[in-house]
């Protein structure tokens, strides 16, 4: 019977016993040299099988992704097939949120306007068309009542109604206008009222240095140092929000807009913001929107910058059915440029 020193006689030249009775080629005669290989753990022997892998699965993910894709038609379809039947208090929206993009684009700016599109809330909504996709759902409208769904391919089209619905009976930001909207600058320890003239020229983009703005309209009044026209803000969330530009005088001042010939009913609801740029710092700086009309003191409305785009509502009843000049003055101790809001009686 053979024994390893046996063995080990017998072995080729350039071969030695390991310890752990494995052999190895010697690089050099005479020295033991371990395989790696061999004595290497399993998942290192098998690493590179990872590189493939990761191909394989990268391969897999792209044929779901390009094969999953909704085709644009779809979306033209569904679009098309609401165009007709849609009316001015009907929304629009997609789901989820982040092909809203995609649908915008398929549906043309006739369906998505800029009412719908950069709406202050969807309280003023009695009907909503959801068109979505993967079975998703808009959240702003979870607790509407579904009345039909119809299907167009990828697409699926939804009607819901509002149980809540508002009727909207004048809209400040619609009502802007030089025929039934004048604008001052006014200083508020003499009282003293400086007419802003309204002028009409080119829309201004919003600035390409730091902080980033919403774009200056067109037509709007301008005042020594501020100015009140209709433009687009971005939400702390990223959302179009349209509404009255109206930057902040700073101490001891005010801007006033006066509009003609409001109906009134139950209340003033409204929101206001700074755009994103300027909101996201939250300074706590503090804007105040205070709503007269004629010698009756309707309410106060704050916003503290870093809030987001925040809602309030005044009550209108004791002058509710009667149409009127309703006085907004907007004062803060600050100079913010990007101050905007919107209001509406309902």
């Amino acid at each position: 019977m053979s024994t390893d020193d046996d063995v080990a006689k017998d072995l080729p030249e350039g071969m030695e016993k390991l310890d752990e009775g494995q052999w190895a080629e010697s690089t050099n005669p005479g020295t033991k040299a371990r395989d790696p290989l061999r004595l290497a753990p399993a998942w290192r022997r098998w690493a590179f099988v990872v590189v493939p892998a990761v191909g394989i699965v990268e391969l897999v993910l792209h044929l779901q992704q390009t094969h999953s894709v909704v085709p644009d038609r779809h979306f033209a379809d569904a679009a098309q097939s609401i165009e007709k039947e849609l009316k001015p208090d009907d929304l629009v929206l997609f789901a989820p949120k982040w092909v809203d993009p995609v649908g915008r684009e398929m549906a043309g700016p006739n369906i998505m306007t800029m009412a719908r599109s950069a709406r202050p809330d969807e309280t003023r909504f009695a009907r909503a068309f959801e068109l979505s996709i993967r079975g998703e759902h808009r959240p702003e409208v979870a607790g509407w009542q579904k009345t039909e769904e119809r299907q167009f391919g990828g697409v699926t089209v939804t009607v819901l109604t509002n149980p809540s619905h508002a009727v909207v009976k004048d809209d400040l930001v619609r009502h802007l206008t030089p025929d039934q909207a004048t604008a001052y600058r006014v200083d508020l320890g003499s009282g003293m009222e400086q007419p802003c003239a309204y002028n009409v020229g080119p829309t201004q983009s919003g600035g390409v240095y730091y902080p980033f703005g919403p774009a200056t309209p067109g037509a709007r009044w301008n005042c020594n140092g501020t100015f009140a026209g209709v433009s687009v803000i971005q939400d702390l969330e990223h959302d179009p929000r349209q509404c009255i530009l109206a930057p902040t005088v700073g101490p001891g001042g005010a801007l006033r807009i006066k509009f003609a010939n409001i109906t009134f009913g139950n209340s003033v609801h409204g929101h206001h913001s700074l755009h994103y740029d300027s909101e996201r710092h939250a300074t706590g700086e503090i804007v105040s929107l205070v709503f007269k009309s004629g010698d009756k003191n309707i309410g106060r409305a704050e916003h503290r910058v870093g809030t987001g785009w925040t809602g309030f509502e005044l009550s209108t009843q004791e002058l509710a059915g009667q149409r009127g000049e309703l006085t907004v003055d907007v004062i803060s101790r600050s100079q913010l440029r990007q101050y905007c809001f919107e209001a509406d009686t309902r």
